[in-house]
């Protein structure tokens, strides 16, 4: 599975790249930079949160095993308890998330709605 194989995977990461000032494809590489690495934590953390995928799931995107994914969440958790500049940067991205899954519920809430009038038509 890669990060372009299901809808909306690149969404997380060019806003997560975007609000850390990094290149996108830094998120799949092997660096420890810190801010590479809170970047791709907070990535890993959104896919298991927002989009219910697996830790390994999650992970596997980032070239990563699972325990990566569950060290990801451990220190979203505290980083975002207790640096201001993480918090503030988290928040940013999880508005900007939001908004995509809240249009993206919308469109096929219309998508659902439109497909029921057309049959209704058609019989």
């Amino acid at each position: 599975m890669t990060a372009y194989s299901a809808p909306g995977m690149m969404d997380i990461d060019d806003i997560v790249a975007r609000e850390f000032i990094i290149d996108k494809a830094d998120l799949y590489k092997k660096s420890r930079h810190r801010e590479i690495v809170e970047a791709r934590q907070l990535a890993i953390y959104i896919r298991i949160e927002l989009q219910l995928m697996t830790t390994t799931q999650s992970a596997k995107l980032y070239n990563r095993d699972h325990c990566t994914a569950l060290w990801a969440l451990k220190q979203v958790n505290a980083l975002y308890k207790t640096d201001k500049v993480f918090r503030g940067k988290t928040d940013r991205v999880m508005k900007q998330v939001n908004a995509i899954i809240k249009e993206r519920e919308f469109n096929d809430v219309r998508y659902e709605l439109m497909s029921r009038h057309i049959k209704k038509v058609i019989n």
